[in-house]
């Protein structure tokens, strides 16, 4: 491990001069590689749905149809109750096709390193034909097993039932839909293995290259570990010789390394609603009809889709590198150290991705009425806020995926500000942590300490949602509320946090996500 220790430090003394300054990078980042998770039979499925939107009417009938017979399961609504027809034409030049040609078009967020490798797409279709149920089922494990249960997964798994036994293997495109999303970890997981991606991640961290010799380097560790370092760090890294320290907070770069599988759907609000209020209503029939939690299930599932239009869906998986200091000394040891080849790597069978979370969101799609952008660039916004909105219920879930900001300004009065917003999820009253940078003297490694929380102020929350700042004079009243948007709030910059104590120096000093209200 000599040989990989001294080529860092080195590394890190050459790149000390390019550090920026906490004003110009104000995260400490992860790294993802994000791929979009393709299946033309749901993409048929889900094009048949929008062509005929008399579809979900049918759909919900017939699922309510058959739980009454085999059942019992759903009470007979009032005709005031009944589900409305969605007469909204549908888009002659939008479909589900649609939001995944955007998918390439779109930036990594900035708040996460570009890990992503050459493939950024997979065709899920050939892949299922080849999964076993003992495969589907041991892939679905891994993700369940790290859900909470209770009343709220008793819900949940009824309703699934319900709509099972209700459907009965039948040809509805929810039925398709949902057979695809369950057999999305096998096939993510077959394509993993196939592609040797957690190796070539790794590679990717090392810059591989089988023509060079040696054929690793650390470049591109030492390049983030210097941007994640603060200016005064480098400088003082410089100054005494201490740049191995810095090496150490590259490599615990690798450890916050990702996967994260999208699957994109354009869909109807009118479907994406029916899909709610069907699984809700068999819910809570078998838990003894409480509607009240049943409607409650339904609002929190439809989100943004609400009335008539049309949303894009974005169904993630997240996966997370396994790295941990054993693997990095065998690494060093047999990999690095004796420059050998990927093959080594693979056959070692030290990289591997493990399954962390999942998260379900939905944007809906502007109607191109009073702006002049085409339909394709109207849902391409849609589909990065879905995504964004995503990442964000991710990093909710995750602690490990949750991103440090750092506090861009102190101001009076307990107050600190960040340069993050909206398009991260905030919300009134949410609490984050505020975190000090410290060195471990015993381990001689960085580590964040909790020294505080603070709250989002509700009315200084910075609007930066993707699109949104570009057509702010477009929106109407209607759409401004319907959307939830400050349309003062575009131009803060900025949003601010209360609670903070007063008088203190935060400067260099982080944030991160505590708890969501």
């Amino acid at each position: 491990m000599k040989k990989l220790s001294l080529l860092l430090a080195a590394g890190m003394i050459c790149a000390t001069a390019g550090a920026q300054s906490a004003d110009e990078k104000p995260y400490l980042r992860s790294s993802i590689y994000t791929i979009l998770l393709q299946s033309q039979q749901e993409n048929e499925k889900l094009d048949r749905e929008i062509e005929n939107p008399n579809l979900v009417t049918e759909m919900v009938s017939s699922i309510k149809d058959s739980a009454n017979e085999i059942k019992g399961l759903f009470k007979k609504k009032s005709d005031n109750e009944a589900q409305s027809e969605d007469n909204t034409p549908a888009p002659t030049t939008i479909r589900s096709k649609v939001p995944q040609e955007e998918f390439l078009k779109i930036a990594i967020p900035d708040q996460y390193f570009d890990h992503n490798l050459t493939g950024r797409v997979i065709s899920l279709d050939e892949i299922i034909t080849e999964l076993t149920p003992e495969e589907i089922e041991e892939a679905n494990a891994a993700f369940e097993k790290k859900k909470k249960s209770g009343f709220g997964g008793f819900i949940k798994k009824a309703g699934k039932e319900a709509l099972g036994s209700a459907m009965g293997g039948g040809n509805s495109a929810l039925f398709a839909i949902d057979t695809v999303s369950s057999q999305i970890p096998a096939a993510m997981q077959k394509y993993f293995a196939t592609n040797h991606t957690a190796e070539q991640m790794v590679g990717k961290w090392f810059d591989y290259n089988a023509a060079n010799t040696p054929k690793w380097d650390l470049n591109l560790i030492s390049d983030r570990g210097f941007y994640n370092a603060s200016a005064q760090d480098a400088a003082n890294a410089a100054s005494n010789g201490s740049t191995a320290l810095l090496a150490q907070d590259g490599f615990a770069l690798l450890n916050k390394t990702f996967v994260v599988g999208i699957n994109l759907r354009f869909r109807s609000n009118m479907a994406i609603m029916a899909e709610a209020q069907a699984l809700a209503d068999a819910a809570a029939s078998m838990a003894g009809g409480i509607g009240v939690l049943a409607s409650q299930v339904a609002g929190g599932i439809t989100g943004m889709a609400v009335g008539k239009g049309y949303s894009v869906q974005a169904n993630t998986f997240l996966y997370k590198l396994e790295w941990n200091d054993d693997i990095q000394n065998r690494f060093a040891e047999d990999i690095f150290d004796k420059d050998a080849t990927m093959e080594d790597l693979i056959q070692s069978g030290m990289c591997k991705l493990v399954p962390v979370g999942k998260a379900k969101e939905t944007a809906r799609v502007r109607q191109s009425i009073t702006n002049s952008r085409p339909e394709s660039e109207l849902v391409r916004i849609a589909t990065e806020q879905a995504i964004d909105k995503a990442l964000n219920k991710l990093q909710e879930k995750v602690e490990d995926f949750r991103t440090f900001t750092r506090i861009s300004e102190v101001g009076s009065d307990g107050i600190v500000y960040a340069k993050i917003g909206t398009k991260e999820g905030l919300s009134k009253n949410d609490e984050y942590e505020i975190l000090e940078e410290r060195l471990n003297e015993k381990t001689n490694r960085i580590e964040f300490k909790s020294v505080g929380t603070v709250k989002v102020v509700e009315n200084q929350i910075w609007e930066n949602r993707a699109g949104i700042a570009q057509d702010i004079n477009d929106y109407s009243d209607e759409d401004l509320k319907a959307e939830k948007i400050d349309k003062d709030a575009v131009a803060l910059g900025k949003t601010a946090f209360k609670g903070a104590k007063k008088g203190q120096d935060y400067t260099g000093y982080y944030l991160r996500l505590k708890k969501k209200k």
